[in-house]
């Protein structure tokens, strides 16, 4: 909990850490944005909570620099 007069509730660590650093997944609208920029593995189609089924892809890494 953080904060004085309005309580904040986050979650902190390493552990946190870690779990950002090991995957970072996109749908398809944000993948379609930087897809030029960036290599991504396609994962499916997925049913995510309040959004209905979506395909989503997992970062991979950077495309190297053009000149």
């Amino acid at each position: 909990m953080v904060g004085i007069q309005k309580y904040v509730y986050d979650i902190f660590g390493p552990g946190v850490n870690l779990a950002a650093r090991m995957e970072i997944t996109l749908c398809e609208e944000t993948y379609e944005l930087i897809k030029d920029d960036f290599i991504f593995a396609e994962r499916g189609e997925f049913e995510v909570k309040g959004f209905g089924k979506r395909r989503l892809y997992t970062l991979k890494g950077e495309h190297s620099k053009r000149r």
